[in-house]
């Protein structure tokens, strides 16, 4: 642990300054404000005991919302559910969430549908032709006649309906996430 007083001081104001913006900016990623807080407490302890340097330099703002978005995805993905795709249930687009009985297994295909349903046209083939055919922004821009920001766009709208599909249908947003690659290896056979 670090024993500089001034330093401390600065740790101390860095924290009161930014810990209600980060606190929201987490809770923004997490959905969870126990969770929140507690990866922000986390970030900061880190940054005492291993970065203090991190204190007194000009980006500290910037380290801090990166290292808390980063600590968020990291917690996210500890907690996300664990899904298991069986044989039989993958010729049948069904997914069965461990510890539940197979009465309740889902139709993931008819969910990715309904999810692909709220996209625009032009959203829709955007997402496809990034998540599916790897395309980059620009040769997805040349490929439909559309400029680059355009592509940015777009591709950012169908992320938000996608995470606002997700949230209105109780779905953890990694779970919609594996069940969406599911259906294009389904559909398209991709790897």
């Amino acid at each position: 642990m670090n024993n500089h007083p001034a330093l401390y001081e600065q740790f101390e104001t860095l924290f009161r300054e930014h810990y209600q913006g980060l606190a929201g900016y987490a809770f923004s990623i997490t959905r969870n404000k126990d969770d929140a807080e507690d990866v922000v407490q986390d970030v900061f302890i880190k940054i005492w005991q291993n970065k203090p340097e991190i204190v007194e330099a000009p980006g500290a703002k910037f380290y801090l919302y990166t290292a808390t978005k980063n600590a968020c995805i990291s917690l996210l993905r500890k907690q996300a559910v664990v899904v298991s795709f069986d044989d039989q249930s993958t010729d049948k687009g069904e997914v069965q969430i461990p510890g539940e009985q197979n009465t309740n297994a889902v139709d993931y295909n008819a969910l990715v549908k309904e999810a692909f349903s709220r996209l625009p046209p032009q959203c829709l083939a955007i997402f496809k032709l990034s998540r599916l055919a790897n395309l980059t922004y620009a040769q997805i821009a040349d490929e439909l006649g559309l400029s680059v920001k355009t592509v940015e766009n777009q591709m950012g709208k169908a992320l938000r309906l996608m995470r606002e599909f997700a949230r209105t249908n109780n779905i953890p947003l990694p779970v919609l996430a594996i069940l969406v690659m599911k259906y294009f290896n389904i559909i398209y056979g991709s790897a």
